[in-house]
């Protein structure tokens, strides 16, 4: 099983309701999981997402990628 680190160092989000172009850099994230290829077609990601500088429970995401080709 390949091991995948994923690091979201610039991160920028704007929020659409505001007329100004301003961008709000995101706090570093990081993801790390496992990718299995159940198929040809189909990959799955199970992983755990935290930020480094904020290690909490409530801010830690356990999820699940998947990714279709059709």
């Amino acid at each position: 099983f390949p091991v995948t680190i994923d690091w979201g160092w610039q991160v920028y989000q704007q929020t659409r309701h505001d007329d100004t172009w301003t961008y709000t850099k995101r706090k570093v994230y990081q993801s790390f999981g496992t990718g299995i290829s159940v198929t040809r077609d189909i990959f799955l990601y199970p992983n755990i997402q935290f930020i480094p500088s904020d290690i909490r429970s409530d801010r830690t995401n356990i999820g699940l990628s998947a990714y279709v080709n059709i």
